[in-house]
């Protein structure tokens, strides 16, 4: 079972963060639009998720969260090595450093952010809201459902 740790994030942050990883000796490598492996480099693989030894770091596109996640047993459930479990530790040390957590959002914030983090969680309620309002006008247009508070 992995580990991982959902913090807020923004450009400067994902900057410190991944300048933070190259400091390591952490290898970025790009796995998809929104994730990228972190890993330290092998002469026999040429991107760390290919053998398996690598830490994700994903960013969500519709709120401004990340996570770093990272699965401390390899495929035969054996321990991955000690320097990518020291550097995962590493990283969450940084990111939580001048943090704090928020429960309700289940995030880690740094300090410095914590005013853009209110906005965008202001943001992130009212589109909530709305999608929320826009599925209750469906169901009862389309689908005719009675749903409880739609009168």
């Amino acid at each position: 079972m992995g580990k991982q740790v959902r913090f807020f994030h923004n450009d400067e942050i994902e900057k410190q963060f991944l300048q933070r990883a190259r400091e390591i000796g952490l290898q970025v490598s790009a796995t998809s639009a929104r994730a990228v492996a972190l890993g330290f480099a092998r002469t026999a693989t040429p991107s760390p998720w290919l053998d398996g030894e690598f830490i994700e770091y994903s960013t969500d596109f519709v709120d401004n969260t990340a996570r770093i996640w990272f699965d401390p047993l390899d495929d035969a459930g054996q321990p991955k090595s000690v320097a990518i479990r020291e550097a995962y530790d590493a990283l969450v040390r940084h990111l939580k450093r001048d943090s704090r957590f928020v429960s309700e959002h289940g995030l880690w914030v740094k300090k410095k952010h914590e005013s853009e983090f209110i906005v965008a969680s202001r943001e992130d309620a009212k589109r909530t809201e709305e999608l929320v309002r826009q599925n209750r006008e469906y169901a009862v247009r389309v689908l005719g459902a009675k749903l409880k508070g739609s009168g």
